[in-house]
């Protein structure tokens, strides 16, 4: 049972102080007294030292400091190293001063809110040790945060997990992302988060920027799998520093996938994008999109591409996603020639339809025929009276036929060739009955 003294010590400057004995077991003290510790009071502050000068104190003890403290206060840490981290209660604390961690994770639990206002957390004396952000909150203000070879900081469990950087430093030198958003929020509105060994932030949750942050990893600054925002409470990203983000999948042809929401497209032009086989990709912006509700943002646009040759070589190109389905373009006109289609071949020999959906990148070949011939030929009625008389069109023409082109015949009578020659002479009583001509224009370009 523990046995609690307070002795109370009035002063002139309204400074209370309790000194209380606790006799809460130290494991590496084989269960011996901690000795006493002292919590000074002054307003809303409350400083925790140690009487007998040590600076080293179990997490058990630390725990009981928190839980004599009112659940909103400033608690100044004199220089505490803790062998495992206390655990910490409801309610909402400034921390202040410095305190270095040996052992275990540091967590914040659901109904705690943190605000680090020039602290120096320490893990770097532990091989394993980060603080953990379990459904509560942490804001950095001119704060360090040092992290282990297990990072810096942990979001995870809960949705409500929340770490927002104003100012300071969050550092480590692990393989591990200095910071690991899985879930919950992570926004930096300015600061420095630097680790020398891997990537500074990997993320799963929402991960805002904005203001002049230093983000700075070993081959990624940021390992995410969700879009970035550019944005927060108003304030728009605004570094200069060039950052460098993998988004953890592999790009495919014919989709656009969202990776910056960011109404400045200057701003997102700084962030160079890679996927997971580290392939770098150009960003297009959007200001809407008609693939999604989304405005503002900036993807890894990677259509099919469509390209529309004509006589002359291309004339057009067209970039659609997968499933679209393409509209026929108006071809290009030739002189002499009709568009007979598009074709995914040069010899027109297999015509496109435009009613399947576009499941590749397309090469398609406008198609042309001759115009046919201007013919007119009237009906011929006459007696036979022995003279000769002329069969011939009355009117034939064509556009190009003063370019090299020329006609050919084809007469029949009654459904057979009788002649091949431009005209006919009909002079007998044999030459009754029904004539046809047949003109086929002959073009050589």
């Amino acid at each position: 049972m523990k046995r609690l003294t307070c002795a109370l010590i009035m002063l002139c400057t309204v400074i209370c102080a309790f000194c209380i004995s606790a006799s809460a077991k130290d494991a590496n003290e084989g269960g011996r007294s901690t000795g006493e510790y002292i919590i000074k009071e002054s307003g809303d502050s409350y400083t925790l030292s140690f009487a007998d000068g040590s600076s080293s104190v179990s997490a058990d003890t630390l725990t009981e400091c928190f839980s004599l403290l009112p659940s909103e206060a400033t608690v100044i840490l004199e220089n505490i190293r803790t062998d495992k981290p206390p655990k910490l209660p409801e309610g909402k604390y400034t921390l202040v001063g410095a305190l270095s961690v040996t052992e275990g994770i540091f967590t914040v639990p659901e109904g705690c809110a943190l605000t680090f206002d020039s602290l120096t957390l320490d893990f770097s004396d532990s091989s394993g040790s980060y603080m953990r952000i379990k459904g509560g909150s942490v804001m950095l203000r001119d704060s360090r945060l040092l992290g282990s070879q297990s990072g810096a900081v942990l979001l995870d469990y809960l949705s409500s997990s929340e770490l927002t950087v104003y100012s300071g430093e969050i550092t480590s030198e692990s393989d591990l992302a200095a910071v690991r958003a899985e879930v919950g929020t992570f926004c930096a509105l300015g600061g420095e988060i630097v680790n020398t060994k891997g990537s500074a932030v990997s993320c799963s949750a929402s991960l805002l920027l904005a203001g002049s942050p230093k983000i700075s990893g070993t081959g990624y600054d940021i390992v995410t799998d969700r879009p970035l925002t550019l944005s927060a409470g108003g304030a728009a990203y605004s570094s200069t520093e060039e950052l460098c983000v993998m988004l953890s999948e592999v790009f495919r042809v014919g989709t656009l996938t969202e990776v910056l929401y960011s109404s400045d497209s200057e701003r997102a032009q700084a962030v160079r994008i890679f996927d997971r086989e580290g392939r770098e990709y150009g960003l297009t912006h959007f200001a809407s999109s008609p693939y999604s509700d989304e405005k503002n943002f900036s993807a890894v646009y990677l259509p099919y591409r469509v390209t529309y040759y004509g006589k002359n070589g291309v004339f057009r190109t067209e970039e659609v996603l997968s499933g679209e389905i393409l509209s026929a373009p108006t071809a290009p006109e030739i002189k002499g020639y009709s568009h007979s289609g598009y074709y995914t071949d040069k010899d027109s020999s297999h015509a496109y339809s435009f009613g399947e959906p576009v499941t590749s990148d397309l090469s398609l070949f406008a198609g042309y025929r001759l115009k046919p011939p201007t013919l007119k030929i009237s009906s011929y009625l006459a007696d036979y009276n022995g003279a000769s008389h002329t069969l011939a069109p009355d009117v034939l023409t064509h556009t190009l036929l003063e370019e090299g082109g020329f006609f050919g015949y084809r007469w029949y009578k009654d459904g057979r060739v009788v002649s091949y020659d431009e005209s006919l002479e009909l002079c007998r009583h044999s030459d009754s009955g029904v004539y046809s001509l047949e003109v086929t224009f002959y073009y050589s370009s």
